[in-house]
């Protein structure tokens, strides 16, 4: 920034030591532009600064190396429906801070996202932990719980070809497999079967006290 510019545009061509504003907007509100080709120069640096301090540059040469760089804690800002693209040879990499989106959808390998995170694809992943927003099943240990008898199971499942409170197969292929939902309802079902077990374990003692009990009888 020079003078009463307000705002300007700096390039840098390989093998020059100096640098010089070839566009400017002044204070008062005019445009100055300057242009300075060197055709042997493989370089080109554009530098963007305010008030003196550089916030951006871009840089471009005949190797194939493309750049747009951000300093000084400025952002970069897309508003009315903008987007950023990446070629099919590029990446977005964050060294640290975090990738906060305040509102919309993120779409992997999908242009239709129907959630808040859509994935065209395979997650593989160290861990997961989901949020339980209902009560977890510790509930089937309850006393005051109405545990199926086996036969009313038995007759369920003879009706309707699944077990009872799961989808069926038709259900889960049709709108895929909550695995909140789906982890919750196997977890009860285990502590049924749990209870179903103890329950059987009880009586198999009982006949065993009884057969013994004829046994010493003889």
């Amino acid at each position: 920034m020079v003078g009463l510019c307000a705002l300007s545009f700096f390039s840098e061509v390989k093998g020059q030591s100096t640098t010089g504003a070839f566009y400017e907007i002044l204070s008062n509100g005019n445009m100055s532009l300057k242009a300075n080709v060197d055709n042997k120069s493989d370089d080109l640096r554009i530098k963007f600064f305010v008030k003196g301090t550089e916030l951006a540059s871009f840089m471009n040469n005949q190797s194939g190396y493309k750049s747009l760089d951000l300093f000084n804690g400025t952002g970069l800002r897309i508003v009315q429906g903008g987007n950023i693209w990446v070629g099919d040879q590029g990446y977005i990499y964050l060294e640290k801070g975090n990738l906060t989106l305040g509102e919309g959808k993120v779409g992997i390998g999908t242009l239709s996202p129907d959630e808040k995170l859509t994935v065209n694809g395979k997650i593989h992943a160290k861990g997961l932990t989901l949020d339980l927003n209902f009560p977890a099943p510790d509930y089937v240990f309850a006393e005051e719980y109405k545990l199926r008898s086996l036969q009313e199971v038995e007759a369920y499942i003879n009706q309707y070809h699944h077990l009872p409170a799961v989808p069926s197969a038709k259900t889960m292929e049709k709108e895929g497999v909550k695995m909140l939902e789906m982890s919750m309802k196997l977890l009860e079902k285990v502590e049924e079967l749990t209870l179903y077990t103890i329950a059987q374990q009880k009586e198999i003692t009982k006949l065993k006290a009884q057969v013994k009990q004829l046994q010493q009888k003889k």
